[in-house]
C-alpha cells in the first residue's frame, strides 16, 4: 500500500477527497500531516467543499487551518462557497470553523 498522501486514483479523486467525503477525521488529519494537497479539486470540488457538503465539522476545521483559510472563498462550479453551502445544507456545525478562518485571513 502506498504511503503517498497525494496519489490520484483512477476516478480522479485523491485520498484526501475520499477521507473528507466519508468523514474519516483521523485519516484527514494524517493525510494533512503528510502533506496532502488541500487545493486539489475533483470535479470542481476541493476537499473543503466536500467536507462542508457532507457536514463534517472536524474535517472542515482541519482543512481550513491547513489551507490558511484560503479555501473558504473558493467557488464551486455552481457558484457556491463553503459558507453558503453549509447554510444551504443546514450544516450549522461547520459554519463556525469557516467563519473563524475568514476572520483570521
Amino acid at each position: 500500500m502506498s504511503t503517498n498522501p497525494r496519489p490520484n486514483l483512477a476516478c480522479g479523486a485523491t485520498a484526501l477527497n475520499i477521507a473528507t467525503q466519508q468523514g474519516q477525521d483521523g485519516i484527514v488529519a494524517a493525510l494533512l500531516g503528510a502533506g496532502a494537497d488541500v487545493d486539489k479539486a475533483r470535479n470542481g470540488c476541493t476537499p473543503l467543499s466536500v467536507a462542508v457538503h457532507n457536514g463534517h465539522p472536524a474535517a472542515v476545521a482541519a482543512l481550513t487551518i491547513a489551507s490558511g483559510g484560503s479555501q473558504t472563498h473558493v467557488r464551486r462550479v455552481d457558484g457556491s462557497t463553503p459558507h453558503s453551502m453549509a447554510l444551504q445544507k443546514g450544516h450549522e456545525e461547520v459554519v463556525r470553523p469557516i467563519l473563524i478562518a475568514d476572520m483570521e485571513t
